[in-house]
């Protein structure tokens, strides 16, 4: 199911000067169990009495898409219509509560099996990674020349994550079976319900 720009793009990004020396020292700075603390403190885990619905959705995904490990998901609230996959060793999912409002189950389901076909795809490392490059970049923004070091990896990550999402969505594709399910998802993230 993945991409060929999706691929291609990861090939290009890995080539960058200096991008697996800044991804190396990223993940020794990076603390996956203070990041999973962090989403279990503030929000819901999905499982057998929480969130019932999207738990099943997650583990039919994994079956459909051969990830033999089902990754945990957290619902959080928050109003913005937005799902993540996070975490570099054990990657989880975070779903916002504003898109559990949004969505109907089958529009859910695309976007359970897109967040775990970038699990699958191992883009949740460099996802995660582009999000620390992006908090840092607007820490150093005020030094002189500050946010230049770290731009054109930031720059390249963001080229790859668009193509990474087309490899996502035939995950999620795969996952739902759906495609009017799919193309109502694009709409309503792109303009709402209307």
């Amino acid at each position: 199911y993945e991409h060929p720009a999706d691929r291609s793009a990861l090939v290009a990004l890995r080539s960058l000067t200096g991008f697996d020396t800044v991804l190396r020292r990223l993940s020794g700075l990076f603390n996956e169990r203070a990041l999973r603390l962090m989403f279990l403190g503030g929000t819901v885990r999905v499982g057998e009495d929480q969130f019932h619905h999207l738990y099943d959705m997650t583990r039919d995904a994994c079956y459909i898409l051969d990830m033999p490990e089902v990754p945990e998901v957290y619902v959080r609230q928050d109003p913005t219509p937005n799902a993540m996959a996070l975490g570099s060793d054990h990657p989880f999912i975070v779903i916002n509560t504003g898109l559990l409002d949004l969505l109907d189950d089958e529009e859910t389901r695309f976007v359970v099996g897109h967040e775990v076909g970038h699990i699958l795809s191992g883009h949740a490392v460099y996802q995660t990674m582009m999000q620390i490059l992006l908090r840092l970049g607007t820490r150093l923004a005020w030094l002189p020349l500050g946010n230049i070091a770290i731009g054109a990896i930031i720059i390249g990550l963001k080229e790859w994550f668009r193509k990474a999402e087309l490899s996502s969505d035939r995950a999620g594709l795969l996952t739902g079976q759906d495609v009017d399910a799919a193309k109502r998802t694009m709409m309503k993230l792109a303009g709402g319900t209307r």
